[in-house]
């Protein structure tokens, strides 16, 4: 099973951009450009719901809203990424399906 998440990219005022997924509180992640920043939220957008997973923790579901603080960013930009959504299975270790 696969599901969708808006990922919101912040341009840093000294370059960069920050990178949050609103919809799973506490993933964040940074990168130089823009290519990069979706990767590494990608990855990181993944390892967090593996962890959620590990622990018995609901996976998130995104919301119609989607809710940006720019503090002193210069830009945003919201972007979709689908990714796999992990099982698990009682005594198992965690797996993604797509």
């Amino acid at each position: 099973m696969t599901r969708t998440y808006s990922v919101v990219l912040l341009r840093e005022p000294d370059g960069g951009y920050s990178v949050s997924v609103p919809a799973v509180r506490g993933c964040h992640t940074m990168g130089d450009d823009v290519p990069e920043a979706l990767a590494n939220a990608r990855e990181a957008l993944e390892l967090h719901l593996e962890c959620l997973a590990a622990h018995g923790d609901p996976i998130p579901e995104e919301g119609e809203l989607v809710s940006v603080r720019m503090w002193d960013a210069r830009e945003a930009s919201i972007y979709k990424i689908t990714v796999a959504v992990p099982v698990v299975t009682q005594g198992e270790q965690v797996s993604a399906v797509a």
